[in-house]
């Protein structure tokens, strides 16, 4: 995949969009870098990555799955945090970074340790970034999405759904569970 995808309009302005992969140091460099050079996007919110997901009982969960969850979710977010944050430093303009959690950088869910501990300390990051970098007008946030309805969700429901119940069947119950929870009564996809 490309490091820099192919611009976007977002509220009427301009933006990229991203993707790190396993070499997570210098795809963020060159993805701010990009970003930062080109005057239509300067000055927009650098967002973090959003990251992989893996799941197994704790006790059956290999170290080399954490250390690539942990990797990619949170050292990668850090990294494009710690290069956009450079970058908007040098700017002296202020400017905004939006990092991408989860859910379940709140709550804890069975069978997802890894990715729970890489979001959560998304979130934590996040914070701490606020913070340091408040006196140089860069604002930080993160972005916790819930379940979204995608191919994805259904493989994860087929893996997770109880003995003796099908994927399909668990899937719609999780998705008309969460549905329930939203203003709105509906997942987004």
């Amino acid at each position: 995949l490309e490091t820099l995808k192919p611009k976007f309009a977002v509220g009427g302005k301009v933006a990229h969009g991203g993707y790190c992969g396993p070499a997570v140091k210098p795809i963020a460099l060159n993805m701010v870098s990009q970003i930062a050079t080109d005057a239509e996007t300067r000055g927009l919110p650098i967002s973090g990555i959003g990251g992989i997901s893996t799941w197994a009982d704790a006790v059956e969960f290999t170290e080399e799955d954490w250390d690539a969850v942990q990797r990619i979710n949170a050292k990668g977010t850090y990294l494009c945090c710690k290069a956009a944050a450079r970058q908007l430093i040098r700017q002296g303009q202020g400017g905004k970074i939006i990092t991408l959690s989860s859910s379940a950088g709140k709550v804890g869910y069975a069978r997802f340790g890894a990715y729970c501990a890489s979001k959560f300390a998304v979130i934590g990051l996040t914070q701490c970034l606020a913070l340091e970098l408040a006196p140089h007008h860069i604002n930080v946030n993160a972005i916790c999405p819930d379940t979204v309805d995608t191919e994805r969700t259904a493989y994860i429901a087929a893996i997770l759904a109880p003995e003796g119940v099908k994927g399909e069947e668990y899937h719609r119950e999780m998705v008309r569970q969460k549905a329930q929870a939203i203003p709105l009564g509906r997942v987004p996809t």
